[in-house]
C-alpha cells in the first residue's frame, strides 16, 4: 500500500512539473519576437526569465549576477521601465536622510532602482505601521507622479 501511494505521489508530481514548464514555453512562444529581440539585446546576460502580460504589455522577470529584474515592454518592443534590487546602504544619502527624517518609525526593508525614459528613481518599501511603499528622486523628495511598482 505505501508503495502504491509513493509511486501515485511520484507520478502526480512528475506530471505537474511537466504541464508548469509547457504553460511557461507556451506563452513564451506568445511573446512578439519583436520583443523578445529587444529584451535579448537589453540583457544578453539574463538568467531565469520569465514572461507575463500585464494588459497590453510584457513585463519580464529575470536576473542578472544574482540580482533580481524586472522590466516591462510595450507589444512594439519599445521598454517602458525597468527596475532592479539594491541593498539600502546602496542608496544615496540624500534618500537616507529624507527616510530617516520622515519615516523615523519605519524599518527600510526593500529597495530598487527604477528607470523610467532614463529618469532613475527610488523605491523604498518600509516596514511599519502601516508599511510604506514610497518613490524618491535622487534628491531626497517622495515624488507622488510614479506609482510604486510592486
Amino acid at each position: 500500500m505505501k508503495t502504491t501511494l509513493y509511486l501515485f505521489s511520484l507520478v502526480s508530481l512528475l506530471i505537474g512539473a511537466g504541464c508548469e514548464s509547457d504553460d511557461e514555453d507556451d506563452f513564451r512562444a506568445d511573446v512578439p519576437s519583436v520583443v523578445l529581440n529587444a529584451f535579448q539585446s537589453n540583457y544578453p546576460k539574463a538568467s531565469g526569465v520569465e514572461w507575463e502580460m500585464l494588459g497590453d504589455d510584457y513585463q519580464v522577470d529575470f536576473e542578472i549576477e544574482r540580482v533580481d529584474y524586472e522590466a516591462i515592454f510595450s507589444a512594439e518592443g519599445d521598454m517602458l521601465k525597468y527596475k532592479y534590487e539594491i541593498s539600502s546602504t546602496e542608496l544615496p544619502e540624500a534618500v537616507k536622510k529624507a527616510i530617516t527624517a520622515n519615516y523615523a518609525n519605519y524599518q527600510i526593508d526593500d529597495t530598487d532602482i527604477l528607470v523610467i525614459n532614463k529618469d532613475l528613481y527610488y523605491q523604498v518599501e518600509l516596514d511599519g505601521k502601516p508599511d510604506k511603499h514610497l518613490v524618491l528622486n535622487e534628491d531626497g523628495s517622495e515624488n507622488a507622479s510614479i506609482t510604486y511598482w510592486d
